[in-house]
């Protein structure tokens, strides 16, 4: 995430040079609380920048945010676009969860709602959401309820997450529905990318031991081979092509691609 919304490659020299040790991530979690490229472009552009946070992890919020979205917390300028959209509906129905068991899907089931009410929004929008399916924990079924104990207790990890890889797949179907019920002139840019795949399984067994240059070519591909979907209206398959998109595309490039071909930034990409 950090690299795909500054538009380039980490430089690990200095994230090493700001590290206490080798497990200390705290300046990525740092940089990647600060304001970004992507943010800057749109915001420059005159969109409004929509932050949608996540309360596990370093992605709860950013100072550039115009309006922060985040379960459980309102900020004055979220409130201010919630008064003024369809999101007044969601006042009093996203309770405290305590818990990852309970905050996680809590957490998701709001993000969604306040997705689907931001597409009423008024103005041009940056709507930044990470969200946190299909990472376990596997608390949804396929139809979107909640998992019981006793479903838990009968199912295998791979059926647990298949059934929430299933819900996550067809909310996300609606999300893009819901964005494109309009007109096409009307529709917005939409983006949908994961920033990481499953750990492979030897990582999960010896995460200290785990040596990821040493890693063989099916951990490296379980790991970093994600979904990348882009729609930019007006602007088909050969034109995003044109733009940079391909099906071996980083994620370090991935507004590169979305700025080419929605605003005729001209960024060359990076090096794959």
């Amino acid at each position: 995430l950090l690299s795909t919304l500054n538009m380039e490659e980490l430089d690990l020299d200095a994230f090493r040079t700001d590290a206490g040790g080798e497990a200390d991530f705290g300046p990525f979690i740092r940089a990647l609380q600060q304001p970004h490229a992507v943010g800057r472009f749109l915001q420059e552009r005159g969109y409004r920048y929509v932050h949608v946070g996540s309360r596990r992890g370093p992605t709860d919020g950013n100072p550039a945010a115009d309006a922060t979205f985040l379960y459980g917390v309102t900020t004055e300028l979220a409130a201010v676009l919630a008064d003024t959209t369809m999101l007044r509906v969601l006042e009093g129905i996203a309770p405290q969860a305590t818990g990852l068991g309970a905050l996680i899907p809590a957490q998701t089931e709001y993000q969604l709602r306040v997705l689907h009410q931001l597409a009423s929004a008024p103005g041009v929008n940056f709507v930044f959401a990470h969200m946190l399916i299909p990472h376990p924990p596997y608390a949804f079924n396929a139809d979107g309820s909640r998992v019981t104990d006793e479903q838990r207790a009968s199912r295998s990890i791979e059926e647990q997450y298949l059934e929430q890889l299933e819900f996550t797949n067809a909310a996300m179907l609606e999300l893009v529905d819901r964005l494109h019920a309009g007109p096409p002139d009307e529709w917005p840019i939409i983006i949908l990318a994961a920033d990481e795949g499953p750990f492979p399984r030897a990582y999960e067994q010896d995460e200290e031991g785990y040596r990821w240059l040493e890693a063989p070519p099916e951990d490296l591909l379980r790991k970093f081979s994600v979904l990348c979907a882009i729609s930019v209206p007006g602007v088909d398959r050969a034109g995003l092509a044109a733009a940079g998109f391909s099906d071996d595309l980083t994620l370090t490039n991935l507004f590169h691609v979305v700025f080419n071909a929605a605003f005729g930034a001209d960024l060359p990409p990076l090096p794959a």
